[in-house]
């Protein structure tokens, strides 16, 4: 019975022991661990693309010897990580320099991750060559973007150099053109004077008199304002864009301008003017229309711009024009902006 009783006993201490040595984990050393990391291209596949998406290390291709044995620490990367020398709970500390040994996941565990992430799938998409080409891209210099700004401003300067010499050259085509027709136009205007003297002169030697043609153009002032205006006089002063008071507008003579004249009649004065009050009116008083802006006539490239299609390029042109009652005397009448005529000293009499 005794005998029985401590052979039991040994058992039960016996098993008792064995049972921690089987749930005792492996501490593996970390010298060994480097030692026995696991081989094979795919392992090293995951090392690289982990190493990509953590902290861009660079990665280098194993030897051709390494393929069929061992893989060398230089060649592969040990899959450890700061979690492998993590705290273990009191008792069970693995002590310095022991390490946990591999992550618990595994090789299967990163793919599915990796099949998870859409960044990380993209990345592994790459070959080595394509990401060292991606990592190793060159910049763009600060002095090639000085270049291309001084060549672009070099293009500029030529451009503008190239347009100045074009408009110099125009500007001194125009100026004969200029001259000559100023000088045609002053010998029309002259024959026709010497044309008026000459009848004039005929008529009084015959007894009788001459009675000059009825004349075509109309200069016409508001002299008065808007009080006590009706709407159909408000209108027609609207059609003849006489606005303000003082304001001077050419008209030219036909049957819908007169009877409109005499539905206004107490509100504006007109006249027939000559040459030389034209003359003075568009020089000393004139502005144009351009783009619906009001701009002094100081320059012929104003009267270019807006009548150049009907061959009008300068003052002596658009004062032609006006006076003679031209073909293009509307277009050359609305590019023309109402005269803003001063008030007659010591006011208007009544």
């Amino acid at each position: 019975m005794a005998n029985l009783i401590f052979t039991t006993a040994f058992l039960l201490v016996l098993i008792i022991s064995s049972y921690g040595i089987i749930s005792a984990e492996g501490r593996l050393m970390a010298r060994a661990c480097e030692t026995s990391v696991e081989s094979g291209h795919d392992h090293m596949m995951i090392n690289f693309r982990r190493n990509v998406l953590e902290d861009g290390s660079e990665f280098h291709e194993p030897s051709s010897s390494s393929a069929g044995g061992s893989v060398s620490h230089s060649d592969v990367q040990t899959d450890m990580d700061t979690e492998d020398f993590r705290p273990t709970e009191p008792g069970h500390s693995p002590g310095a320099g022991h390490s946990h040994g591999p992550r618990t996941e595994g090789i299967l565990h990163k793919f599915v991750l990796m099949s998870h992430d859409p960044l990380r799938a993209w990345i592994s998409s790459f070959n080595v060559g394509e990401a060292i080409a991606i990592t190793n891209s060159p910049s763009p210099s600060p002095l090639a973007s000085v270049d291309q700004k001084r060549k672009r401003e070099a293009e500029w300067a030529l451009a503008k150099k190239q347009e100045l010499e074009a408009a110099k050259k125009k500007s001194a085509e125009n100026r004969k053109l200029i001259f000559n027709q100023a000088k045609q136009y002053s010998k029309e205007y002259e024959q026709n004077e010497n044309e008026v003297i000459q009848l004039k002169r005929e008529a009084k030697l015959k007894g009788g008199f001459y009675v000059e043609p009825e004349a075509k153009l109309l200069f016409i002032v508001r002299i008065r304002g808007i009080n006590a205006m009706d709407a159909k006089t408000r209108k027609i002063l609207q059609l003849l864009r006489l606005r303000q008071i003082f304001n001077g507008v050419f008209l030219k003579v036909n049957k819908a301008t007169v009877n409109m004249l005499h539905s206004v009649e107490p509100y504006v004065t007109f006249g027939y003017p000559n040459l030389k009050s034209v003359r003075e009116l568009i020089y000393k008083r004139g502005y144009g229309k351009l783009h619906k802006q009001r701009i002094a006539l100081t320059d012929n490239s104003v009267i270019e711009q807006a009548l150049d299609r009907h061959g009008i390029i300068y003052t002596e042109d658009l004062i032609h024009e006006i006076m003679t009652v031209g073909p293009h005397f509307k277009e050359a009448n609305n590019f023309l902006w109402p005269f803003k005529l001063k008030a007659p000293l010591g006011g208007l009499k009544k």
